[in-house]
């Protein structure tokens, strides 16, 4: 375990989910004030990064594998400085290039910062290291929206395009900067096929965390709006959506800070067995909602869960990985979350139009719940003699 090289890697990793915090408040108001969008086209411009990632997530993974997570994640962050130069592009040409860049910026840097992370830890400790990881996600995405609010009321909306620029470059320089992150010539793996992009190894932990993600999705999009249907949240049912998902990020944030060794100690598969428990009840109790007291408390139990569920799945797929091709297995788990996170929004939607938001909370608590299947049986543990 290397300490600082480990914080450098966190560095990178916040560098851009920074950007990716700042946009949250901004872009939707740049949009229909500057540009005159509607809903639609605001939908459209915050999930479109999203699309981009997906697709070129493979892709990304493989380069990491073939160059070294350094190099490949310091190109991504880079690629993700470009949006903020976009911004300056007037209409939405501007807007295209600069959540497409952002897009292919995201993922590269997150399959292979990752993957790093991985390569620093020791076997024993691989999953309290993908829950640090998280963190710096996390981090990112909290603080972000305020540092994004400050941006546009003191230097309009050119600060904040300004900021963008900037702090994946800092990323950027750092990745490079580090010498663990550099792979030899005679260890360089050779690009995959396109049959090969998406590893066999990933295919049931990613398909459990798509699961997983669908709780997030559905939490994100409709917390607000099933407590205004349910009379709840007094006379602001948008403050107090905010406070429900800001006590499931805490949640997530202390229980990684404070259980990183869970997924170590228990091992992968029982650790998101216990864990996709949790985050179902904590959805059922949100669908529940007879009162403020019990929809925060389906927040906490929501983040617990999910705080230990998205490390031990992708334990589970990095120790089941070829280790020359482990940007690639990340690169495809985290796609997996994508898609859940996507469907949990979509589909959530649509469960919500003939069954209510509270309909949307329990398809989303079944599929945290369908989790063990999607494992298979427990396995058996050795008695020693």
């Amino acid at each position: 375990m290397r300490p600082l090289e480990f914080v450098g890697v966190l560095t990178v990793s916040m560098s851009v989910f920074l950007v990716m915090g700042v946009v949250t408040p901004v872009l939707p108001q740049y949009v229909r004030l500057e540009l005159g969008g509607g809903s639609v086209a605001v939908g459209f411009v915050m999930g479109g990064f999203a699309i981009v990632a997906l697709v070129f997530r493979p892709l990304a993974g493989s380069v990491s594998d073939r160059f070294g997570p350094g190099p490949a994640a310091g190109a991504g962050a880079l690629v993700a400085c470009l949006s903020g130069l976009a911004y300056f592009i007037p209409g939405y040409t501007g807007v295209a290039l600069a959540r497409a860049s952002f897009g292919m910026g995201e993922a590269m840097m997150t399959s292979a910062a990752m993957s790093w992370a991985v390569a620093l830890a020791p076997p024993q400790r691989r999953g309290q290291m993908l829950a640090w990881f998280g963190l710096s996600i996390w981090a990112g995405l909290t603080i972000g929206p305020q540092i994004g609010v400050a941006l546009l009321d003191h230097g309009g909306y050119p600060a904040v395009w300004t900021f963008i620029a900037l702090s994946p470059l800092v990323g950027g320089a750092v990745a490079l900067s580090l010498r663990s992150g550099r792979r030899p010539l005679a260890e360089r793996a050779e690009f995959p096929s396109l049959r090969q992009l998406v590893p066999r190894t990933v295919i049931r932990p990613g398909l459990a965390m798509l699961l997983g993600a669908v709780g997030e999705g559905v939490l994100t999009a409709f917390v607000i709006l099933q407590l205004a249907d349910r009379g709840l949240g007094g006379s602001n049912p948008g403050a107090a959506g905010a406070r429900v998902y800001t006590i499931f990020g805490l949640a997530v944030v202390v229980l990684r800070l404070l259980g990183g060794r869970i997924t170590d100690s228990l091992g992968g598969s029982a650790a998101a067995r216990i864990s996709s428990g949790f985050e179902g009840l904590g959805l059922l109790l949100i669908g529940l909602a007879p009162s403020m007291a019990v929809v925060l408390t389906g927040a906490v139990t929501t983040g617990a869960g999910f705080a230990v569920l998205f490390p031990a799945l992708a334990l589970l797929a990095v120790n089941r990985s070829d280790e020359r091709r482990r940007g690639a297995t990340i690169a495809a788990f985290t796609a997996f979350y994508d898609i859940g996170f996507a469907a949990g929004g979509t589909i959530g939607g649509i469960v919500a139009s003939f069954a209510g938001y509270r309909g949307a909370f329990f398809y989303a608590a079944a599929a945290a719940l369908a989790i063990n299947a999607m494992l298979g049986p427990p396995a058996r543990r050795r008695i020693a003699p």
